[in-house]
């Protein structure tokens, strides 16, 4: 029981972070959740623009990510290195999303 809790968490997790950002995006600039940087903070259109930019990029990464953690189980079921990948897949789901949000701000 404590393995498959272990397993489903950072799925859990990333599909909290999915939901969040899907039907409550951030409005207003805050300290609490959305894409917080200098950059994004100085002003409500950046907040509003980053913040779109953000959530759409967490949407696509976080669906291929769904996948690797469908493949993931059916391929290794529940054991310590399926639990390894998935928690690894939810960090590296963050920071390509980070990454690329950068890369699309320098863009602007």
């Amino acid at each position: 029981m404590e393995e498959i809790l272990i397993f489903i968490s950072p799925v859990f997790f990333h599909s909290i972070l999915f939901l969040l950002l899907l039907f409550f995006p951030p409005k207003k600039i805050n300290a609490l959740y959305g894409y917080r940087s200098a950059y994004s903070m100085q002003n409500q259109e950046n907040w509003d623009r980053i913040n779109g930019i953000f959530n759409k990029l967490f949407l696509r990464i976080s669906l291929a990510s769904t996948i690797v953690y469908i493949v993931n189980y059916y391929y290794f079921g529940i054991h310590n290195i399926s639990i390894l990948i998935n928690v690894v897949c939810f960090i590296l789901t963050l920071i390509f999303t980070i990454l690329f949000t950068e890369i699309k701000i320098k863009q602007l």
